[in-house]
């Protein structure tokens, strides 16, 4: 209960992701779906994913982990949802590719 003093929690140490982070995130807790949809992307973030991802997307699809990559709809194959933990760091940031969480 140390970390509690006067009533305050210690919020502000908690890291606040930019925008980029953001979109990153979201993009990859929506492939661990499966699909996500990228009009939904340029609506939210104003990003077209398609370009934006295009060497992970294209490293997907050369490993046989993508089904597809429309303007509609970018799926995972089913070998891609198996091991779509093992893929999803292709789409991080470089200052985040290397972390490990536990």
């Amino acid at each position: 209960y140390e970390l509690i003093r006067d009533g305050a929690l210690p919020v502000s140490r908690a890291y606040r992701p930019d925008q980029e982070e953001r979109l990153i995130r979201e993009l990859v807790l929506q492939l661990k779906l499966g699909r996500v949809r990228p009009p939904y992307f340029a609506e939210k973030y104003g990003v077209d994913i398609l370009r934006r991802f295009d060497e992970p997307l294209r490293s997907l699809k050369e490993g046989g982990f993508l089904a597809e990559a429309t303007s509609d709809s970018v799926a995972l194959t089913r070998a891609g949802l198996l091991r779509v933990d093992s893929l999803l760091p292709r789409f991080f940031q470089p200052k985040h590719a290397g972390i490990r969480y536990t």
